[in-house]
């Protein structure tokens, strides 16, 4: 067994600047990337189903009968002109496109001087943690994707006071609805269609109602000494000295073959949003 020293570990003594400069976190299906920002952090979230696009038949049945053309032009020398043939009737249509889950964010109510900062991934355990002081007290963000649980799992622990509004939100549409006093849930759906970002265009994405996969995140929030508000489609924890979050989310993907705006979202996110098997040696129990 490794010691502490032995530990493979990635460490940073700043915040991430970038999507390409946060730390990754995940299960093989469930995915987080994360910034470590001080008063203001962001997690981006994504799954592995969300994608752009519907089940269609992409299959040029008369491909066939433009490659002997195609083949003589290539070897004639007349690439530009073999070129033309191949893309417009032969070559497939261009694959749809991976999409962002969204955004959990965390805005913390106190600002001060920040000092000992420190994030790191530690890859033995597959676990992101931003830890600093702020005006001296510490504070100690951990979190990881359960593949058990099929959950992420975030802890924060404060040596003082905790005031934190928490939030979700995506780039595609959505919207965010409460669930229970502790808890909220970001729905929405994806566009049928989003060209690539060699094409220039008013209109990149393009929705349409009752079409594209659907998605669906849930969040639950506990606290020690602290209480819960929700309003407005945020959740709020006052005065509280341990945090955990816990959030799942599904899409409603059925197949390659199957229109995934006919599968149903009920009862997928929600009961991992609510596990308590997702957790860390040393958390304390919440809730």
């Amino acid at each position: 067994m490794r010691s502490q020293r032995e530990r493979s570990v990635l460490w940073y003594e700043q915040p991430a600047g970038s999507w390409f400069e946060a730390l990754p976190a995940g299960n093989g299906r469930l995915g987080a990337m994360v910034f470590g920002g001080t008063c203001r952090e962001r997690i981006a979230l994504n799954e592995d189903t969300l994608w752009s696009g519907e089940p269609r038949d992409t299959v040029r049945e008369d491909a066939h009968l433009h490659l002997d053309p195609a083949r003589k032009l290539i070897f004639e020398g007349r690439h530009a002109e073999a070129e033309e043939i191949i893309q417009q009737y032969m070559q497939g249509p261009d694959i749809e496109s991976y999409l962002p889950l969204g955004d959990l964010e965390l805005q913390s109510d106190k600002e001060g001087e920040i000092t000992d900062y420190r994030r790191e991934l530690i890859l033995d355990e597959a676990v992101v943690r931003t830890q600093y002081r702020t005006d001296g007290a510490l504070q100690t963000r951990e979190l990881f994707v359960s593949a058990a649980d099929q959950v992420l799992a975030l802890r924060i622990e404060s040596e003082q006071p905790l005031n934190l509004t928490i939030s979700l939100g995506s780039p595609l549409q959505y919207a965010v609805r409460r669930t229970g006093s502790s808890g909220m849930a970001l729905s929405g759906r994806c566009p049928v269609r989003v060209l690539p970002n060699t094409v220039r265009s008013d209109e990149p994405a393009r929705y349409e109602e009752g079409r594209g996969i659907a998605f669906e995140a849930a969040l639950h929030v506990t606290a020690e000494k602290g209480r819960i508000e929700s309003s407005g489609g945020r959740i709020r924890v006052v005065s509280g000295r341990g945090v955990t979050l816990l959030l799942a989310a599904a899409t409603s993907y059925d197949g390659f073959d199957r229109d995934p705006a006919a599968a149903s979202l009920a009862g997928r996110p929600a009961p991992c949003a609510r596990s308590g098997s997702a957790r860390r040696p040393g958390w304390a129990t919440a809730g």
